[in-house]
């Protein structure tokens, strides 16, 4: 069978990889959301993207179970280039996807400012990510790593990656979504203080069907310096980062409350109240869904309608609440526990 551009470009591109490897491989298995992926990395320099993933390793499995593998490797630890791309500048869009190498079997984005490149091949199983020097990377990079691939991978199975926080009590869990901001990270940080667990407070995955369930990718969280004085156990939490937000290690401090996983019941949309106690009342799924979706879809690289339906149809299914946020923080995970408790109830 004759290969296309793109795959010709894939294969190169894993030939280059497997060069790079050649100076010394880190190999790990991760499960993502109740997959098992394999995490190559050639080199040191990509070794910074691991502890966002730590809470993930699970025991090494054997290559056919694994739903995809990642290989990762940076020029700057392993003295490798990747090959030439065979597009050219008029062929980048708005969000560094290759107009022409994204269908739904392949796809290609470049960071410019991170000057990183993420690809992946549905047929392959096969993801790979390079840059040219992983310590450059970004401290959002590096507390939320590989985002076009959990996206494209996620959405290829039918399931979703959103831009949101998640917390969960009893293996019952809500989604907490908006735009930045919007009080994600202290809700969700809030719960995890107050002994619940703790999803995250950025980005999660959705797997879809008739019963949903949230699951977890990234065990860190950011926090803007001005709010660091509401979330006293944060003080003595590893930091990985330190730019306008702290990117923080929450492996050490919150192991206990870290979930992989949890059913979904319950969608809350925060915003600031101006009172000290919280509170929560239902809202519609249209409130919701442009609490979602706008911010979901503009961040990732080459977002498809079937994205937002995902979207629409997570939010049409799942009860929707407004959470007003008191300026009590510890008032935050007293209500939204009572919810997540009264849905277990009516499940």
């Amino acid at each position: 069978m004759l290969m296309n551009e793109g795959d010709r470009f894939i294969a190169q591109l894993y030939g280059a990889f497997d060069r790079a490897a050649q100076g010394g491989l880190t190999q790990l298995t991760l499960c993502v959301a109740g997959q098992h992926v394999r995490l190559l990395i050639a080199g040191e320099g990509m070794s910074v993207l691991l502890p966002a993933l730590a809470h993930l390793v699970v025991p090494e499995q054997n290559d056919e179970d694994n739903a995809l593998t990642i290989c990762l490797w940076d020029t700057a630890s392993t003295g490798i280039h990747p090959p030439p791309p065979p597009w050219n500048e008029a062929q980048y869009g708005r969000h560094g996807e290759i107009l022409g190498f994204n269908t739904a079997e392949l796809r290609c984005a470049f960071d410019l400012g991170r000057s990183a490149l993420y690809t992946w091949s549905a047929a392959a199983k096969l993801a790979i990510c390079w840059t040219s020097d992983a310590r450059i990377l970004p401290a959002y990079e590096r507390g939320a790593p590989l985002l076009p691939i959990w996206h494209w991978w996620l959405s290829s199975r039918g399931d979703a990656l959103l831009h949101a926080a998640a917390v969960s009590c009893d293996g019952i869990g809500a989604l907490i979504v908006g735009r930045g901001g919007s009080g994600k990270s202290t809700t969700a940080l809030a719960c995890l203080s107050a002994g619940m667990d703790y999803l995250g407070d950025d980005y999660c995955a959705v797997t879809l069907g008739a019963r949903m369930h949230i699951h977890s990718l990234f065990c860190t969280a950011k926090v803007h310096r001005d709010n660091l004085h509401r979330l006293p156990r944060l003080q003595r939490t590893n930091r990985l980062d330190e730019e306008e937000k702290i990117v923080f290690d929450l492996c050490t401090e919150f192991a206990a409350g870290l979930a992989r996983c949890c059913q979904l019941s319950a969608i809350l949309v925060p915003a600031f109240a101006d009172r000290n106690d919280s509170s929560i009342e239902p809202v519609s799924p249209g409130l919701a869904l442009r609490a979602l979706a706008p911010s979901t879809l503009f961040q990732l690289a080459a977002s498809r309608a079937s994205d937002f339906e995902h979207i629409a149809y997570l939010v049409k299914r799942t009860p929707c609440y407004r959470l007003w946020l008191g300026g009590a923080v510890g008032s935050i995970p007293d209500v939204v526990r009572e919810l997540l408790r009264s849905t277990t109830h009516e499940s």
